[in-house]
């Protein structure tokens, strides 16, 4: 007889493969956010030391950059908890 906190082997299998899609999921959107926030910063660097021309549409990308990457930072540490 199995202990009562034992899974079946098909919970098992699925437990698994939820953990697995679980950490591809964090990989993929911790690659975006570095990609990203690469991207704005090269932008930024641009637009400010070599083309001297910083406008409005850089404002906006810099707060939505900001707005993003907020709730992406939160996800992450909460699910670092559940690893």
């Amino acid at each position: 007889m199995s202990s009562p906190g034992a899974l079946p082997a098909d919970a098992k299998a699925v437990e698994d493969k939820l953990n697995f899609l679980f950490n591809v999921a964090i990989g993929v959107t911790a690659a975006m956010l570095v990609t990203t926030s690469m991207a704005v910063a090269l932008r930024t660097y641009v637009r400010t030391r070599i083309v001297k021309t910083f406008g409005w549409d850089d404002i906006t990308m810099l707060m939505a950059q900001v707005c993003r990457q907020v709730p992406i930072r939160y996800m992450l540490s909460s699910c670092s908890f559940f690893l």
